[in-house]
């Protein structure tokens, strides 16, 4: 109804996070901003065909192609706390995860922008705590039993991680398994833990207490400061 007001967070605050959309045209950047105040946060999404100079920014969303290595380069040197959206292929994505991918699209549909947000919005109003699961796409290798396997993280936090693309079906709930993951940054842990949920391609693991999980958990907490 004409007059009815939304309640977004930051609107009535000095800051209303910027995001830098950089290859889309105006209607799928439209759809981006709409997605955002439907969970209540306003934004202010940019336009820009090269690295801001002299700008500050706190998100970035570009696609994953020949120019992004350079591209998602220069934005982690500018900001290491910038929330990157990434859109493409799951494979290209991949071979990105090390610049710290937070949200991995592979179109610019409604759903796939509404979930990507619903991941993430927490994390771009400041709200997210500590004991919260950090929204990140990168490589983990999975040794369970004899087998091995290659799998993308959505998101992990101190205690745990969930992973996409697993072999669910070969996989049981409180299985011992060893997690290899590589942080950005280049940092790379070996964490046991044990299998705690296993639904369609998606797999969590609870990490078991340990010096390698402490190592994550203060990753994580610098990562949230």
């Amino acid at each position: 109804m004409a007059g009815d007001v939304v309640p977004v967070y930051g609107a009535h605050t000095a800051h209303r996070p910027r995001i830098a959309a950089f290859g889309f045209e105006s209607g799928e950047r439209d759809r981006f901003q709409l997605a955002f105040r439907n969970v209540k946060l306003a934004v202010e999404v940019v336009p820009l065909a090269a690295p801001p100079a002299g700008q500050t920014f706190d998100a970035a969303i570009l696609h994953a192609d020949e120019a992004a290595p350079a591209l998602l380069g220069a934005l982690r040197s500018s900001n290491r706390r910038m929330i990157l959206y990434l859109v493409g292929p799951m494979p290209q994505i991949a071979r990105l995860a090390q610049f710290g991918v937070n949200a991995a699209l592979e179109g610019m549909t409604e759903a796939a922008i509404t979930r990507a947000i619903e991941h993430t919005y927490l994390l771009l109003a400041g709200k997210l705590r500590r004991y919260t699961r950090v929204p990140l796409y990168v490589p983990v290798n999975i040794h369970a039993g004899g087998m091995s396997f290659t799998a993308i993280t959505e998101d992990l936090s101190g205690g745990g991680v969930s992973v996409n693309s697993a072999p669910s079906s070969v996989l049981r709930m409180g299985e011992a398994v060893t997690v290899r993951l590589q942080l950005p940054g280049n940092e790379t842990l070996l964490i046991p833990g044990i299998i705690c949920r296993v639904s369609g391609g998606q797999v969590g693991v609870q990490f078991s207490r340990g010096p390698e999980q402490d190592r994550l958990r203060k990753w994580v907490d610098d990562f949230l400061e």
